[in-house]
């Protein structure tokens, strides 16, 4: 039923309407059809403004030199576009949410274990990862400049973590990159956007890394590329959870089955799913006596 009247996530906190009773039902709706006509038709400072006096229950969200804010007591997150509703109804679900999703729930983080996450957006999943382990060593790509401006200004005070404005492929060469308007779906692949811009690509196995806990891998369909260009790299790796949905191209395809090909014929073996988003957990069957141990 929220699908049927398009409301945001962030009004549902992913959970079906359908099984609450009638007066929290319409209050949802009527919460969610606002918060929808408030995404569609404002932006900027007013869109932060309406937001903040109807709907940020934890935090609140500003924009400033051309980027979106989000702000609570202990946090400070900057967006490039109208993602910055995702904390507002509450960072450490979100965070939470997050690491559940890539299947972190199942894994046992170390302190100073390298986490190298390929397509991190503005660092979210960083925070994740913190949830278990604060003392770790992160390395994260990001493609897009803007999204990337982010992700450094995001985590510049941080511990243990290296930046890379690059994307991740199986060569290392330039390619044009696709940005959709919310950011959520820009990729190598064009998803049916017309804003295209030329940024550098390069393999995880040209970075030499040493032994590795967890790789993530979010690539909005690109995740066989990024995959191809770390076979050096994976076999130092004891955890790859990537996102294969439905995400490659105009036509929305998974890159499931080519994922689990790929890292199967490479050692590794598939041992969680997020039917959710398609998110799949592998282990590196070579090393996993040694974690299990």
């Amino acid at each position: 039923m929220s699908e049927f009247i398009n409301i945001p996530d962030y009004i549902t906190k992913n959970q079906s309407i359908d099984n609450l009773n009638k007066i929290l039902k319409i209050k949802i709706l009527i919460k969610g059809k606002f918060l929808s006509l408030i995404i569609n038709k404002t932006s900027g400072k007013f869109f932060s403004s309406l937001v903040n006096f109807f709907f940020s229950d934890k935090g609140k969200i500003y924009f400033e030199n051309d980027l979106y804010i989000y702000k609570d007591k202990e946090n400070k997150l900057f967006y490039t576009n109208k993602r910055v509703l995702r904390p507002t109804f509450g960072f450490e679900e979100l965070v939470n949410e997050l690491g559940e999703d890539y299947l972190l729930q199942f894994i046992s983080i170390l302190e100073n274990d390298l986490i190298v996450d390929c397509g991190a957006n503005i660092g979210e999943f960083y925070h994740s990862i913190r949830k278990k382990q604060k003392n770790i060593n992160y390395i994260a790509f990001e493609p897009d400049p803007r999204t990337f401006r982010c992700l450094e200004l995001n985590l510049k005070n941080q511990k243990g973590v290296q930046l890379f404005n690059s994307g991740l492929g199986s060569s290392n060469t330039e390619l044009s990159f696709y940005i959709s308007e919310d950011g959520s779906d820009s990729s190598f692949i064009n998803p049916g956007v017309n804003e295209e811009i030329k940024v550098d690509s390069t393999t995880l196995d040209s970075y030499k890394f040493g032994k590795v806990k967890l790789i993530k891998i979010e690539a909005e369909g690109y995740e066989p590329e990024v995959l191809f260009g770390a076979k050096e790299t994976i076999k130092n790796t004891t955890f790859i959870t990537v996102d294969s949905g439905p995400e490659r191209g105009v036509e929305g395809k998974t890159t499931l089955a080519k994922v689990i090909d790929f890292l199967y014929e490479n050692g590794f073996k598939l041992i969680e799913f997020n039917p959710k988003r398609y998110v799949c957990l592998f282990i590196n069957e070579n090393q996993k006596e040694e974690y299990y141990s």
